[in-house]
């Protein structure tokens, strides 16, 4: 019988990559992503993950995904970036996921070869010029991080948004079904997960 399978991909420091060795882990799409998956539809496999797995989710989906099975993926910060590159790879080999939803992706190198997904939906941080600036390799990941912090006191920008400005925010990607740009903090993934999935609703996109 086929199976959903839902791949969950956290961020920098979600789970046990090298910021956990400076930082406690945040465990962010573990504690408030998944929960709202597993409340909408409780018989689907849902597994938590970190960016640093991708090699392991790659082998995963490689080893286990039989003819019939539905596989969704959702990455918040740089898992959405990991999501991203997951879905190229399998492109490649000729699989496809169903649904990709991406949660204010981040990747220091920019993504633009096509994706294989039934749908896309992608929710992004609403881009400011000090994010333009940030797109430049390096330099301006630099630039950009000490003109964010220094903007703290006097905007809406707070310590996740900086992070997520230096890591290289990826923002609209015209490869997506659905792009919905947001105004919420980097760091609320819960939030930006639901906003996805009712654009998914919105647009007539069947729910994963």
């Amino acid at each position: 019988m086929p199976r959903t399978i839902e791949y969950m991909i956290g961020g920098g420091a979600d789970k046990s990559d090298a910021l956990t060795t400076v930082v406690a882990p945040t465990r962010l799409v573990e504690r408030e992503v998944m929960p709202i998956r597993k409340a909408k539809n409780p018989g689907v496999s849902a597994l938590y993950y970190g960016h640093e797995d991708y090699p392991v989710i790659l082998a995963s989906i490689q080893a286990d995904l039989k003819l019939g099975d539905i596989v969704n993926i959702t990455g918040h910060s740089w898992g959405g970036g990991a999501a991203i590159r997951l879905a190229q790879a399998l492109k490649v080999q000729g699989k496809s996921v169903n649904v990709l939803i991406t949660l204010d992706p981040v990747s220091l190198l920019p993504l633009t070869s096509n994706v294989a997904a039934k749908t896309w939906v992608n929710v992004y941080q609403r881009q400011s010029f000090i994010d333009a600036v940030a797109t430049v390799p390096v330099v301006g990941n630099a630039v950009a991080g000490v003109a964010s912090a220094l903007s703290i006191p006097f905007s809406n920008t707070d310590f996740d948004d900086t992070v997520a400005t230096v890591g290289g925010q990826l923002g609209y990607q015209n490869k997506a079904s659905i792009n919905q740009a947001c105004d919420l903090h980097h760091g609320q993934a819960g939030l930006m997960y639901r906003l996805a999935l009712e654009t998914l609703k919105q647009n007539g996109k069947a729910d994963h």
